[in-house]
């Protein structure tokens, strides 16, 4: 046997690396979760607390060991004295005779023990070296501040939830933080043919090191993946965001600050870049970006890779150089955008060009964009382009996207996206052009465009 893939850990920066650090809930029996405390419910020693191995040596045994069923599915890492050193887990119990049963053997009768039941781990890199053969388990991640100097991997099937003080109260902006102490390294990353691994409201900063990437969701076959970062922050890093686009790897409502690069090579939905240089970054397979907004940098959109990029209600706002980028100069370039927005950047709002260029922008608002609102469409076609004569936005410098009601600018882009009126002419929508929708102004009315 070995620890279950029902297994649950708890990670905190009051915890210890030397604690049990997880549980199994599915043990049943009357079992109570140990691990979520700082220090351990069972401290073995070897000196006023003795504990030894079993003649049945999946069994340990101390004469003065408090035994209950509260402890089933607890586990227990054994550190040292002269047993097997691990991380086993309490499947059965005996009260009378005072000896846990572990998943498997720990050694040979009459060996020694120290160790701990119960209590947190303190690092996630600790969890993650824990679960590796396991392929499908959960760790929780409690607020505060952590530091690696190497990369942290987690295993298939891994769901890593950070939390502020109680397990599922986590977002993006009250999870823990992990910060980079040394450079060239994965803050948070997947197992060579990692797969089916989430990582949910966590925090990554690079820490002024030099290549550091936040979150590497793809794995080492590039296969399909089906890795995703959910609700988490990515700060100062080379790149926040890494994956393989067409191969299932994604963020959603995610956000990337100062980076070089804030997403590269995912799909991602009710994403936010601010200040990267290069916000959202698309891969020759296939991007999909969906109600995403990037703002300062250089290029707030870059899908230049030579695929097929969709484009949905994205806002580029601000940027150095071209708000939507697509310069391939290869074979093809055939980016999609609808219903999307370019204002403020440094040169045009959207530029596609190259080889066999054949973007469509459909349904699309732009304005005070230096160069031109579309350069070199190609062989491609722009309908229903809005040209704004005023700042769309609530208050953008101070990161409020929403659509303001002032003529020529936020009230040009309500309800003037695809689908409106759907081909069949039966249903019509009222879709707002941008990132953030319009809110109804009676409850219980549809909103009208006009």
């Amino acid at each position: 046997m070995a620890l279950p893939s029902t297994a649950v850990f708890e990670v905190r920066t009051t915890g210890s690396d030397l604690n049990g650090g997880g549980f199994n809930p599915s043990r049943g029996g009357g079992g109570v979760d140990r691990s979520q405390s700082d220090t351990p419910y069972v401290d073995i020693d070897n000196g006023e607390l003795i504990v030894t191995v079993h003649s049945t040596t999946t069994q340990v045994t101390g004469t003065f060991l408090t035994v209950s069923t509260a402890d089933l599915g607890n586990f227990l890492q054994i550190t040292g004295g002269t047993a097997t050193a691990g991380v086993y887990e309490i499947t059965a119990v005996d009260t009378i005779n005072r000896r846990w049963t572990l998943d498997r053997s720990c050694g040979t009768a009459g060996q020694t023990i120290v160790g701990r039941m119960g209590g947190a781990f303190v690092s996630p890199g600790k969890a993650a070296t824990t679960i590796g053969s396991i392929n499908s388990t959960g760790v929780y991640w409690k607020a505060g501040s952590y530091t690696s100097s190497a990369t942290i991997t987690f295993p298939t099937g891994t769901r890593v939830l950070g939390y502020a003080t109680s397990r599922g109260d986590g977002t993006a902006s009250n999870g823990p933080t992990l910060t980079a102490s040394a450079g060239s390294i994965t803050l948070i990353g997947v197992a060579n043919g990692g797969t089916n691994i989430t990582f949910a409201n966590i925090r990554v900063n690079g820490g002024g090191q030099s290549s550091v990437v936040g979150f590497n969701l793809r794995n080492s076959s590039f296969s399909e993946a089906r890795n995703h970062a959910v609700s988490c922050t990515a700060t100062s890093c080379a790149t926040g965001y890494q994956g393989v686009a067409g191969v299932c790897t994604s963020t959603v409502n995610c956000v990337a600050t100062s980076c070089t690069v804030g997403y590269s090579r995912l799909d991602c939905y009710g994403c936010e870049s601010v200040s990267c240089t290069t916000g959202f970054q698309g891969t020759s397979t296939a991007s999909v970006f969906d109600r995403c907004i990037a703002s300062g940098g250089t290029t707030p959109f870059d899908v230049s890779s030579g695929g097929q990029s969709m484009l949905s209600n994205c806002v580029a706002y601000g940027g150095s150089g071209n708000g939507f980028k697509s310069d391939y100069s290869g074979n093809s370039s055939g980016s999609v955008l609808v219903n999307c927005i370019a204002y403020g950047n440094g040169a045009s709002g959207a530029l596609f060009s190259g080889a066999n260029c054949s973007a469509v922008v459909m349904n699309c608002a732009f304005g005070a964009n230096t160069t031109a609102a579309i350069s070199s469409i190609g062989n491609g076609l722009s309908i229903n382009t809005v040209t704004l004569s005023a700042d769309p936005f609530v208050d953008a410098a101070s990161g409020n996207f929403a659509l303001n009601s002032t003529a020529g600018g936020g009230a040009a882009c309500k309800a003037a996206g695809i689908p409106g009126a759907f081909p069949g002419g039966l249903t019509t929508g009222y879709l707002d052009i941008g990132a953030a929708q319009s809110q109804a102004s009676t409850a219980g009315y549809p909103r009208r465009s006009r």
